[in-house]
């Protein structure tokens, strides 16, 4: 057999190596720009309101009267009291934010038992005041006259104040003063001496005023008492009536009779004594000093 020839091992086809894909460079993803932060506008605090200031009473202050005593007449005077006054003005000081509305005084007169009211004037600035009368406001009782004030203010809710939580006072006093005697015009009398002839019976006039400043003297009594070497004679008393007034003076005069004067000792001047005991119209009663009473033995 001939020879074979061996067929030819074909060289083997070289595989082609892939080429790797290249990897895509990564686009790189820009970073966004931070968007600002806005800061949040700030809310303006708000300006607390106020606490309301709370509405106060009025404030009171300085209650005061202007005389500590009052004197009422007893009776209808011929001459107004000049023994004290008859008026008392009470004032005080009442302030208030919102204004004060009114000031009443109470007060309650000697002997009653509720009080009674007035209102009280502004006067300048702060000051309110009231005058009370001994005859208007009918004071005619001896005794403490008691009072206190009360202050409205003006807001809606008029709210009121007091001064003093209590009262305070001041007197009531009559006004009767008691007569008073002024002067004389009186002659010696004539009286008879022991052992002597009879005195003839004479009078004298008496002749006294008297004085009462604020009511009317109603009555005189003339009270003697004749001369005696022991002292001791009787006082005898002589009704004298009234001859004229003159304002607030009054005249009077009854005559003095020497009958019953006991016998003087001797011839000449003796003293004897007198005083006169008065009464004015609201019966009260003054008496004089005692002054010498002379007596002249009859010639």
């Amino acid at each position: 057999a001939g020879c074979e020839v061996a067929a030819a091992t074909p060289t083997p086809t070289a595989e082609a190596t892939a080429t790797p894909t290249p990897t895509p460079t990564p686009t790189p993803t820009p970073t966004p720009t931070p968007t600002p932060t806005i800061a949040p506008t700030a809310t303006p605090t708000a300006r607390p309101t106020p606490t309301p200031t709370p509405n106060a009473a009025p404030a009171l202050a300085n209650l005061k009267a202007s005389v500590s005593t009052l004197r009422y007449a007893v009776v209808t005077p011929q001459y107004s009291c000049n023994l004290g006054p008859t008026t008392v003005r009470i004032t005080v000081s009442a302030s208030d934010s919102q204004g004060v509305r009114s000031v009443t005084l109470f007060f309650r007169k000697p002997g009653a038992s509720s009080f009674a009211s007035k209102a009280m004037a502004h006067g300048s600035g702060t000051t309110w005041s009231a005058t009370l009368s001994t005859s208007s406001d009918g004071l005619t009782k001896a005794g403490m006259l008691a009072y206190y004030v009360v202050a409205k203010d003006a807001s809606p809710a008029g709210l009121t104040s007091r001064t003093p939580s209590g009262t305070k006072s001041l007197a009531v006093k009559a006004c009767n003063l008691p007569p008073t005697y002024l002067n004389n015009d009186m002659s010696s009398m004539p009286v008879g001496v022991t052992g002597a002839p009879p005195c003839p019976v004479q009078s004298q006039g008496e002749y006294i005023s008297v004085r009462d400043l604020d009511d009317a003297v109603v009555s005189v009594t003339f009270w003697y008492q004749p001369y005696t070497q022991a002292g001791n004679a009787r006082w005898r008393s002589l009704k004298l009536n009234l001859l004229n007034t003159y304002g607030s003076t009054s005249l009077w005069n009854n005559p003095l009779s020497n009958s019953g004067f006991p016998l003087l000792p001797d011839q000449g001047t003796y003293y004897g004594q007198w005083y006169v005991k008065m009464t004015d119209a609201g019966g009260v009663s003054g008496t004089s000093a005692k002054h010498p009473l002379t007596e002249v033995s009859c010639p």
